[in-house]
């Protein structure tokens, strides 16, 4: 599982003197050296620099090499895998004038991240990819600083292409979008004269007439109450069924919420690191404060001490969402499902 922290990979005295420079700046920055180099506060690269390249691309979201630009390339070539999953890498010369976006400049954060080194270190940030040398804004650039899930990479580089080629593109979304937007990417209207669009959603894609990329926003919460030692596999179906019943994409889960005393519950954990989505609980005060507002059960108020769990929590946890499912049970499992807004 990757560290969502940094490392650092310095090969020479003037490489680590700059990596424990970034280290100041960057809380959580992991520095790795040549042995001869290390201190206490640093690790060893003890292996070949292409097989120890491989190791940290599992472990890290950001890698910087403070080397020459030819052995970070020679050294990450053998584990190249795709633009959605690989992660941002820098380079950054021994003497902390330039920092490079190598690579996974849009989804993997490294222009961003570049451009952070620039501000802490003075260093130049050197990025070449078309949007950001053009002054627009690529769709993975925009999916990561809405926090959404790309439908297509290969939609969403058509989209990016018009963007980048001055084309007007419009962008649907229900919420406000508080991203600094291109002139040439409007608010969607009917006839907007728009060669292409974003759709910024929860629900599920559907074909579209003009070139269009969907962008799945985690905006999705899942009340849920359940029998002790009810399994994710049951918790799942249910959820599943409701979620395609309304036409709501999965990957917009953001929460599943329950009752602070079902805190240790496996299923509902398990559930929701299925989805990817945080597990919430809520306390039992907060319940009652809402709970006049639900439907209430005598057999759960005898069972936990308030009158509802599956509304009342995704209420609470959706920040006084709306609700697009109330209480729906099966096999032992009650779930609401609520969107924020």
């Amino acid at each position: 599982m990757r560290n969502k922290a940094w490392a650092a990979i310095a090969l020479t005295r003037s490489g680590i003197i700059q990596a424990r420079r970034l280290r100041e700046e960057i809380s959580g920055l992991t520095v790795y050296a040549m042995p001869r180099l290390c201190t206490d506060r640093e690790k060893p690269i003890d292996r070949p620099i292409a097989e120890f390249a491989g190791e940290m691309f599992c472990r890290y979201d950001t890698i910087i090499f403070i080397t020459a630009c030819g052995i970070a390339v020679r050294a990450i070539a053998p584990h190249l895998r795709s633009k959605s999953s690989d992660p941002g890498v820098l380079v950054m010369d021994e003497q902390g004038g330039f920092v490079i976006s190598l690579l996974s400049g849009h989804i993997g954060g490294a222009n961003d991240a570049a451009r952070l080194v620039e501000k802490l270190t003075g260093a130049r940030a050197i990025i070449t990819t078309a949007s950001d040398a053009g002054g627009k804004i690529a769709v993975d650039t925009l999916a990561g600083r809405l926090g959404c899930a790309i439908d297509s990479l290969e939609d969403a580089k058509r989209v990016t292409a018009l963007i980048v080629n001055g084309e007007t593109v419009a962008i649907d979304s229900r919420r406000d979008i508080k991203v600094e937007l291109p002139e040439s990417i409007v608010s969607y209207r009917e006839g907007c004269g728009a060669a292409g669009i974003i759709r910024v959603t929860n629900r599920v894609p559907e074909p579209a007439n003009l070139p269009c990329a969907y962008l799945i926003e985690k905006s999705t919460v899942i009340g849920i109450g359940c029998r002790r030692g009810t399994g994710a596999k049951q918790i799942q179906e249910l959820i599943d069924r409701e979620l395609e019943r309304l036409g709501i994409d999965r990957r917009s889960i953001k929460k599943l919420a329950s009752i602070d005393i079902k805190s240790d519950e496996q299923g509902i954990l398990k559930a929701a690191e299925h989805y990817g989505a945080q597990a919430c609980f809520i306390d039992k005060e907060r319940i009652l404060a809402v709970e006049g507002d639900f439907a209430e059960s005598g057999f759960v108020r005898a069972s936990v001490g308030v009158g509802g769990v599956c509304e009342p929590c995704g209420f609470i946890a959706s920040g006084g969402g709306r609700m697009l499912l109330g209480k729906t049970t099966a096999n032992g499992v009650a779930i609401s499902v609520w969107e924020e807004v």
